[in-house]
């Protein structure tokens, strides 16, 4: 056989064993299979080592029935991502806090369900394992998701789910219709905790910035935008775009062009040289000497046109 059909084969065999188990929007099946690829490794690792231990305990086979809890572990976890995506697809809220309770709900289900195996074989007490197990994957999701989250894990996915039509790292298509259907701070909230998922970029967040400049939230506005110069390995012409954004919305909207003196002061000492921050120089001069901001200064007219 060959390494392109044994391949083929392998991400049929993958995605018939993983697949959903009802219908269910794409982003929420990208969700799902994110969460597993988090967990699963874990699942699995747990799975077989108390397998060993029970192999041992009960004079039972270490060829076999490690690998068994292994498969059962890893499954588990499998478990949890859709108890997760079930009752998010059925929550009122197309987002929000209610949806962060749901997965920290599924993680201390099947935490729990881990300890009580654990309490069995280890011949613990079972109240106590049922606390630590289920504490215990809650704290791993919350931290690993925000350390070892990024765009790779998410290439990953699509490698292996073989589903061509699901989200890509960026299609925020879902976010722009909860925005248009007045789901806003939905939205925001999602925007959010896609930036942490790829470890802080500043997409999202710009994106978030409009959405607030349209719903005329101008001091939230600038808020992601200064969110969005924090953002790692960022270049001299995107941070000026940040910097004049939050100038701008301060000058025209805001009526204090002073707000942004911290924001242009940041972007002359990150890049003292760079050619796209020399406009911050001079509004920079001129908010400090109280001339008017040449940002508020009107646009030519054609005179063909008047």
């Amino acid at each position: 056989m060959s390494p392109s059909r044994s391949l083929t084969l392998a991400k049929r065999t993958v995605h018939w064993l993983f697949r959903p188990w009802w219908p269910e929007p794409r982003e929420e099946f990208e969700r799902r299979w994110q969460r597993f690829f988090l967990l699963g490794p874990v699942g699995g690792l747990v799975g077989l080592t108390f397998g060993i231990l029970a192999a041992r305990r009960w004079e039972l086979s270490l060829l076999l029935f490690p690998v068994l809890c292994g498969i059962t572990g890893t499954y588990l976890m499998y478990l949890a991502g859709h108890v997760e995506s079930f009752v998010r697809t059925r929550t009122v809220s197309p987002a929000g806090r209610a949806q962060v309770m749901v997965a920290l709900f599924a993680d201390l289900v099947v935490g729990g369900l881990l300890g009580q195996l654990m309490a069995i074989v280890l011949d613990a007490n079972a109240a106590a394992m049922l606390g630590t197990g289920a504490a215990t994957l809650a704290a791993y999701t919350f931290v690993a998701s925000r350390i070892f989250w990024g765009d790779w894990i998410e290439q990953f996915v699509y490698t292996l789910s073989g589903q061509a039509s699901g989200r890509r790292i960026n299609d925020y298509s879902y976010e722009m219709s909860l925005a248009a259907q007045g789901f806003v701070d939905e939205a925001l909230e999602r925007l959010s905790q896609a930036s942490v998922d790829r470890g802080g970029h500043s997409g999202p967040l710009i994106l978030g910035a409009h959405m607030l400049e349209e719903e005329e939230r101008y001091e939230d506005a600038v808020a992601w935008y200064r969110r969005a110069s924090a953002a790692p390995r960022l270049d001299a012409r995107r941070a000026a775009i940040f910097a004049r954004n939050i100038a701008e919305i301060s000058a025209v909207h805001l009526g204090d062009p002073a707000i942004a003196v911290a924001d242009l002061q940041a972007l002359l000492d990150t890049y003292p040289t760079a050619e796209e921050v020399a406009w911050a120089r001079d509004e920079l001069e001129a908010i400090q000497s109280g001339r008017p901001s040449a940002l508020l200064a009107p646009l030519p007219v054609d005179e063909e046109e008047e």
